[in-house]
C-alpha cells in the first residue's frame, strides 16, 4: 500500500506505468489494487487516461476509488467515457455516474440523442443533474429531451423526501415491530384461525 502512494508521488512515466500493473494485477489484495487506481488518480499522478480502464472492474472497492479518484475530465478522453454508455450494465453505470458527477453535459446530451442502450442511460445521467444546468444544453430541445427528464427532476429536486429524509424514512420502515407475533386483523393468519 505504502509503495503505492510512493510511486504516485514520483510523477513519472515508469511510476505511473507500475501504478497500472498494480491496479490491474488481479493477484493483488483489492485494496492494494484501489490505491493504485488512487495513486493514478488524485494523489498526484493525475492520470485520468489510466483510472478509466478500472470503473467496471469486478471489485467494487477498485472500481469505487477509481470513479473517485477523477477530480476532472480532460475533453479527449470524454468519448471513452460515453462509449462505457453503450457496455453492460457495470460499465454504463460508472460512466454515467462520472459523466453526471463532473457536470459533462454536453457528453450526456449527445449520448441521450443517440438510438443505442447508451441513450437510458444518459437520460439517467441527465435526470441527476439540476434542470438550470441541463436547460441551456437542450439548444432547441428538437427531440423533447426536457419532457423527458422533467419526471426524473421532480424527484430528484423538488421532492421533500430525498437525501437525508429519505434515508430517515427508509430507517423507519425497517423499525415497524407490530405487536411481536400479535396477528392484525385481517392478516392471513388472523382470516385462517377464525372460523
Amino acid at each position: 500500500m505504502e509503495a503505492a502512494l510512493i510511486l504516485s508521488e514520483l510523477g513519472t512515466e515508469h511510476a505511473h506505468d507500475s501504478l497500472a500493473v498494480i491496479a490491474g494485477n488481479d493477484s493483488l489484495d483489492e485494496e492494494v489494487r484501489a490505491a493504485g487506481v488512487w495513486g493514478l488518480g488524485c494523489c498526484g499522478a493525475d492520470r485520468p487516461d489510466l483510472v478509466i480502464p478500472f470503473m467496471s472492474d469486478a471489485s467494487d472497492l477498485v472500481a469505487l476509488h477509481s470513479m473517485a479518484a477523477l477530480e476532472s475530465l480532460p475533453q479527449e478522453l470524454v468519448p471513452a467515457l460515453q462509449a462505457m454508455l453503450a457496455g453492460d450494465d457495470r460499465t454504463a453505470a460508472a460512466g454515467t455516474e462520472v459523466l453526471a458527477r463532473l457536470a459533462a453535459v454536453d457528453a450526456l446530451v449527445e449520448s441521450a440523442r443517440f438510438e443505442d442502450q447508451g441513450r437510458l442511460w444518459a437520460l439517467h445521467g441527465l435526470g441527476q443533474l439540476p434542470p438550470e444546468l441541463v436547460l441551456p444544453a437542450l439548444n432547441d430541445d428538437r427531440d423533447g429531451l426536457a419532457n423527458v427528464l422533467a419526471p426524473m427532476w421532480t424527484g430528484n429536486f423538488r421532492s421533500w423526501l430525498r437525501g437525508s429524509r429519505k434515508r430517515q424514512l427508509d430507517l423507519l420502515a425497517r423499525q415497524r415491530v407490530c405487536g411481536m407475533g400479535t396477528p392484525r386483523p385481517g392478516s392471513p393468519t388472523t382470516s385462517s384461525t377464525e372460523g
